[in-house]
């Protein structure tokens, strides 16, 4: 086996071991612009059996404008929810099937939060829970936003 072969095959070894232990959790991924305007693509992180989700993200002191017109934008067939801004620096995000189905294991996209900022410090998930279709609270991961530079 040459060293391209080697490094393709523990690639996949990791993400066939990463894949085995996926939980639910809500993730983003934060750009920023010059000027101060910052685009939070919001995703969520699903085992395959969480039909409904909520959480929180909490925005850096001093965010302004915060737009959530395309927070659930991205959202798969049979999935309804709603984007509520709360103290003018929280949003509540609430999202669930209404077709009795559950979200597809993997990385699903949500939608995006756009808002501006000077501060340095990124958004942050605070709160949140997943439940599978029986409306049983399910199995949770850790909730991350990462920031480009």
């Amino acid at each position: 086996m040459n060293t391209k072969q080697i490094f393709v095959t523990a690639l996949l070894l990791a993400a066939g071991s990463a894949s085995a232990k996926e939980l639910n959790a809500p993730m983003a991924l934060e750009a920023s612009s010059r000027g101060g305007s910052k685009l939070l693509s919001l995703d969520f992180e699903s085992d395959g059996n969480a039909a409904s989700f909520s959480f929180r993200v909490v925005f850096p002191e001093g965010a302004k404008s915060i737009d959530t017109s395309r927070c659930l934008s991205e959202l798969p067939k049979g999935f309804v929810g709603v984007c509520k801004v709360y103290d003018g620096k929280v949003v509540a995000v609430t999202v669930m099937n209404t077709e009795g189905g559950a979200f597809p294991a993997g990385l699903n996209s949500i939608g995006k939060l756009a808002y501006s900022s000077n501060s340095k410090n990124a958004a942050v998930i605070d709160t949140f829970e997943a439940s599978n279709r029986d409306g049983n609270l399910a199995s949770m991961g850790v909730a991350k936003v990462e920031k480009l530079d």
